[in-house]
């Protein structure tokens, strides 16, 4: 008798096992037929978290990056800065249009920023001259690639490329 109640049992319990996996089965082939969307709501947005003493995300002011500098580097004076182009640096630097570009002289002596080359001045900006630790900026509003040179010290050249 006691076998009869055990083989019982092991019956109930696979009749279960086998019912839970049918349960399972079912369900899942439910999920397949499903459209996508119904299985995963739509979440609402979660809002930012808060951090004391810091305004909401919504409320920060977006600050516009600095404006590109060009470095009049220490030593320009001597023409040595010709050879790899390091009297402007950059060298050449490029832009977008309606951009401000500030050189910044970084040198013991007073240089210019002069629109043109050596062959001809094009007049379309001159810094006069800009003593040590001064600064000139100057607006490119149209695209094109302008050169530039000391008038003071003529082998400092670079260009301002503008897109």
């Amino acid at each position: 008798m006691q076998s009869s109640r055990g083989d019982e049992l092991l019956a109930n319990f696979s009749y279960g096992v086998i019912a839970a996996v049918g349960i399972l089965v079912a369900v899942s082939l439910g999920f397949v037929a499903m459209d996508p969307d119904e299985i995963v709501a739509e979440r609402a947005p979660v809002p930012a978290p808060m951090v004391p003493g810091l305004p909401p995300v919504d409320e920060v002011e977006v600050v516009e990056s600095p404006p590109p500098v060009v470095s009049m580097p220490l030593g320009t004076s001597t023409p040595e800065c010709k050879a790899d182009n390091a009297c402007y640096l950059p060298y050449n630097l490029e832009v977008a249009a309606g951009t401000a570009v500030t050189w910044v002289n970084d040198d013991t002596a007073a240089h210019t920023v002069t629109s043109g080359t050596t062959d001809g001045i094009t007049d379309l900006f001159d810094s006069g001259l800009v003593i040590p630790e001064a600064s000139f900026e100057y607006v490119f509003d149209e695209a094109g690639t302008y050169d530039y040179f000391c008038i003071v010290h003529p082998w400092m050249t670079g260009i301002i490329t503008v897109s």
